[in-house]
């Protein structure tokens, strides 16, 4: 059994130097990240998508409110006032860099090469080839390959842990008349499937620190 607190908390909380002190910012919500909740419904673990907030927040501002409204203390009645509040794209943990090109020698085809020793690298160009495989589209991976002297530089500029190249060579004839797939359909399906990939992907961020309850 709980011990009779006021509240709990499991994310870290800071106090600024600056300011008011009577102003809360930062993220009410994080998208695709799995959360223990224990309340009067029960414990379960909630995941909350991408885009689950866009069509309330487009109609009208939410009420701040303590525990939902359901707290027999303050009941239903706002506790402030939100003065601005959106969706947010949280980055990833990993910074994945895309270079594009066309080949005109590989017909229809659709190349993902990685460096030389680029686990993570590796990691995502298989996820993402699978992504492909299974929309049909004809998709090769080649590890292992040299990197041009910019890739080295960028590289050598990020933690290896948490930076990933991949080069992504697309045949030329996709951008002509007559193909079954063309570029911009093509396009769309890389850039939807590379979302999907970067939500399978795990990277460890770098920890913050912890807080007990308040």
């Amino acid at each position: 059994m709980k011990p009779p607190r006021i509240c709990y908390r499991a994310v870290e909380f800071r106090a600024e130097t600056t300011g008011d002190g009577r102003t809360l910012e930062g993220y009410a919500a994080v998208f695709d990240s799995p959360t223990r909740i224990d309340s009067w419904e029960g414990t379960f673990d909630e995941v909350i998508s991408r885009g689950a907030f866009a069509k309330t927040l487009q109609e009208r501002t939410p009420v701040l409110q303590f525990d939902h409204g359901m707290d027999p203390r303050t009941g239903s009645v706002p506790i402030g006032s939100i003065q601005r509040i959106a969706e947010d794209l949280r980055r990833h943990p990993a910074l994945l860099h895309v270079m594009i090109h066309t080949d005109p020698a590989t017909d229809g085809m659709v190349m993902l090469e990685t460096p030389i020793g680029a686990k993570l690298a590796d990691r995502f160009a298989a996820a993402w080839r699978s992504r492909l495989a299974a929309a049909d589209v004809d998709v090769r991976h080649v590890s292992g390959v040299e990197t041009s002297p910019l890739a080295t530089a960028l590289a050598g500029t990020f933690p290896a842990e948490r930076y990933a190249q991949v080069r992504l060579s697309v045949s030329q004839t996709f951008f002509l008349e007559g193909r079954p797939s063309r570029w911009e359909t093509l396009k769309k399906l890389l850039l939807d499937s590379l979302v999907l990939v970067g939500n399978e992907i795990v990277v460890s961020a770098p920890e913050s620190p912890s807080t007990g309850p308040c």
